[in-house]
């Protein structure tokens, strides 16, 4: 029997967002080869998930902590656990987002290797950094960035010698692509023309531009023009403030009934295979997981240039726009619709693009590579100590 390597898991949450669903996937793609635990800052709805890869362990339960038979009992539960994990005896630690690194100052963990998965570009990295530059920069031994623009920053921003990070980008399980709908499932009427957005509102997403680039398609192309934004939380989901400003801002801007507002939903592929055109409006987005996922369903992405990882993963199965300019956005969109047949070739690219690149098939054996290689370096021990 092969021995599996034993993995610790670091996960900063476990709502249904990208950098917590790629953890999940890689270590429930690497079953046969990795026996994992993890530990969450905070549980979520994906909790059943991870504990179908092993067991799981989370620091904030969001309990009533003035009560103090809780905090004593979660007191007795973190000692009994932590006291487990180190008789378990990892090989490796795997960070699953840099906000997951604050969990090696709160909890003894045993000292081995820790490899850092990063799901964030600067914004994100700069509080790390400001807070805590040693735990981002010395602690790690190896860095997984999801793009290169990820890897950008962290040379740029961080100061981190690029010959530590590989660039890895983001997947989609195949399984996902093919249980999801058909592309031209749940489509209106031939004529019209659905353009979509996705994700938690918020100034990061560009719901701002999105909204900006929808008045201007709407006039340009008519009322046969839809627009449909698939994960708008609602009260208590996570993000439901941001929700809430988003459902004014399309209220305020007159496209009441123009804007169709999906909330948060756990079958999305539903929604997504009604898209004729997926608009990407984010500023900073490091490898957004819906531009894969609506490009594996034959959907061509519209995308800002500076925006983070996205037109490395569209290249020239879409349109990339130069500028962070909406009106721009708007008229591509608008030429899209004019031309049927353009939209139906660049969505096959964009899914042949996907399912040659970007799936658990071909990006999972990479992310193992790494660790084996990790496990197999002569000077993993010399750096610990320097650390």
């Amino acid at each position: 029997m092969v021995r599996r390597m034993r993995v610790l898991l670091l996960q900063h949450e476990l709502s249904r967002t990208g950098a917590p669903r790629i953890g999940i996937d890689v270590f429930d793609s690497m079953r046969g080869d990795v026996e994992a635990r993890t530990i969450a800052l905070c549980g979520g709805p994906m909790e059943e998930d991870c504990r179908a890869i092993g067991p799981l362990n989370i620091i904030w339960r969001g309990r009533p902590m003035s009560q103090i038979v809780w905090r004593v009992f979660d007191r007795y539960e973190r000692i009994r656990w932590i006291r487990d994990l180190h008789r378990w005896a990892p090989e490796l630690i795997y960070v699953n987002s840099v906000a997951a690194l604050l969990i090696l100052q709160m909890v003894s963990l045993p000292d081995v290797p820790a490899i850092v998965h990063v799901h964030e570009l600067r914004n994100a990295l700069f509080p790390i950094m400001k807070k805590c530059p040693d735990l981002l920069v010395r602690r790690p031994v190896r860095y997984l960035a999801v793009s290169e623009a990820v890897r950008q920053d962290l040379v740029s921003e961080c100061g981190i010698d690029k010959d530590r990070i590989a660039v890895i980008h983001e997947f989609v399980p195949e399984r996902r692509i093919d249980d999801a709908s058909s592309p031209q499932a749940g489509r209106p009427d031939v004529g019209t023309l659905v353009v979509g957005g996705a994700g938690v509102p918020s100034w990061r997403k560009g719901t701002k531009l999105w909204l900006q680039m929808v008045a201007e398609v709407r006039r340009l192309v008519g009322p046969l023009a839809r627009f449909v934004w698939v994960g708008v939380p609602e009260r208590p989901d996570f993000g439901w403030r941001e929700g809430k400003n988003f459902r004014r801002e399309v209220c305020l801007m007159g496209l009441d009934g123009v804007v169709e507002l999906i909330p948060t939903t756990t079958r999305p592929f539903e929604h997504f295979a009604r898209f004729d055109v997926f608009a990407m409006t984010s500023l900073e987005d490091p490898c957004p997981l819906v531009v894969l996922e609506t490009m594996g369903l034959g959907t061509p992405v519209v995308c800002f240039a500076g925006g983070g990882g996205s037109p490395e993963v569209v290249a020239d199965t879409g349109v990339i726009i130069p500028d962070f300019d909406p009106l721009a956005m708007a008229r591509a969109i608008a030429d899209l619709a004019a031309d049927p047949q353009e939209r139906v070739r660049l969505g096959a690219l964009a899914r042949q693009r996907v399912l040659a690149n970007f799936t658990n098939r071909v990006q999972v054996p990479k992310i193992r590579r790494e660790l084996e290689l990790l496990l197999d370096r002569p000077s993993v021990a010399s750096h610990q100590e320097e650390c």
